[in-house]
């Protein structure tokens, strides 16, 4: 069993629209950076950032433009589905890092994300440009029955996804894209060609309080290794929410094996894992969706054993 560390609730400084809270309530992906925090969540229109090291609340960029329904069954229907947030080297874009936010896919609809570049100095003054997963994603649902993009990783030649088997197909799986036609379809076109896709990896990976774990999310760590996070949840599909029965955090190298695991002593569904760069203890954060709108979006630190990686 695996401790984590409370740190915060992601609470914001006002509502992000009327009849909101004003904190995030299902974090999904995550990126940190220069002492600043990144994330999406699923549920919203906007990127939001806070700082490492202060409790003060949140502020948020628009990504999307107009208001999601407050009802949740039709802020499920209307809603983009961001789910995985990485982060695209500076040398890519020119001279700016980029974040690169990723739908689901669970539905045609939830198709789009946003590339944002970076500006160091000021991250208030991010500029968004929409990306279309149409065409990639139609060829992945002909490899998934039950498309469902929890997590990307961007590796040295590759841009690995990580798709979440939450159904009863359990379709887990690690899917590979060739880095330069990834990246050329970035710069060129703002969307991922279909010919990117180089290779699939499925896994079965258990089951923790009689349900099967799926991928919700990872990162990459040194030697171009992953650490992934995996949720038990009783649901039937990849669209409805279901009861959290546990969490593990794993270890897989560049090739897709599975090198270690850990159970994560947690109480809600952790959906975003970042480790911090530099840190020669194994740090790393994670943040919480508690599929409940009376609920805030947690913040937690961990660390593994050393020679974990």
């Amino acid at each position: 069993m695996l401790a984590l560390k409370k740190l915060r609730n992601l609470e914001l400084s006002h509502p992000i629209s009327p009849g909101r809270p004003s904190y995030i309530t299902a974090a999904s992906g995550l990126v940190i950076l220069d002492q600043k925090i990144f994330l999406v969540a699923d549920d919203e229109h906007f990127l939001a950032t806070f700082s490492v090291n202060a409790s003060i609340p949140g502020h948020l960029k628009r990504l999307f433009e107009g208001e999601l329904p407050l009802e949740h069954r039709e802020r499920k229907k209307a809603k983009p589905d961001l789910e995985a947030l990485t982060l695209l080297p500076r040398d890519v874009f020119g001279s700016s890092d980029a974040l690169l936010a990723l739908p689901s896919g669970s539905k045609k609809r939830r198709s789009a994300g946003c590339l944002i570049p970076i500006d160091r100095g000021d991250e208030t003054a991010l500029s968004v440009e929409r990306i279309d997963l149409s065409l990639s994603y139609e060829r992945l649902r002909n490899e998934f029955e039950d498309l469902n993009i929890e997590g990307a990783v961007c590796l040295q030649d590759r841009l690995r996804l990580f798709q979440r088997g939450n159904s009863e197909l359990r379709q887990n799986a690690a899917i590979d894209l060739n880095s330069d036609k990834t990246i050329q379809g970035l710069k060129t076109s703002r969307s991922i060609p279909p010919e990117a896709l180089e290779q699939i990896v499925h896994y079965d990976l258990g089951e923790l309080g009689g349900v099967h774990l799926s991928f919700t999310d990872a990162c990459r760590v040194e030697n171009d290794a992953c650490a992934f996070l995996a949720a038990a949840e009783g649901t039937k599909n990849t669209y409805d929410d279901g009861k959290f029965l546990g969490s593990i955090l794993g270890i897989m190298d560049r090739d897709g094996k599975i090198l270690q695991r850990w159970t994560l002593e947690i109480q809600s569904k952790p959906e975003g894992i970042w480790f911090i760069e530099n840190s020669i203890q194994n740090d790393f954060m994670i943040v919480t969706d508690a599929d409940d709108v009376t609920q805030p979006s947690e913040l937690f630190c961990g660390r593994l054993p050393i020679g974990s990686f």
